[in-house]
């Protein structure tokens, strides 16, 4: 299990990467994009969703932790991946 916080970084971050960089290349005659809503029948959508871009990433690494350790069943050493740069970092 990662990090809650790399975790949320990496998937808030990587919505504004990726809306920075189709901004870059857009114009593009060499780059074409297509975006899809893939929640459940796959569907063309005209860009990433606002709600994606605006995501706060330590809201939601707060969001997972609380979720893993609410969660039965869960192995010990997956709550404690999910919870270790807390305990790293502070």
């Amino acid at each position: 299990m990662v990090d809650a916080q790399v975790f949320a970084d990496s998937y808030a971050i990587r919505a504004q990467n990726h809306q920075a960089f189709y901004e870059h290349n857009r114009t593009n005659r060499n780059a074409s994009f297509i975006f899809l809503e893939n929640s459940a029948q796959p569907k063309q959508i005209s860009g990433i969703p606002k709600e994606a871009l605006s995501l706060n990433r330590h809201e939601l690494a707060q969001f997972v932790v609380g979720a893993v350790q609410k969660m039965e069943g869960v192995p010990a050493h997956i709550k404690r991946g999910v919870t270790m740069g807390s305990r790293i970092w502070g």
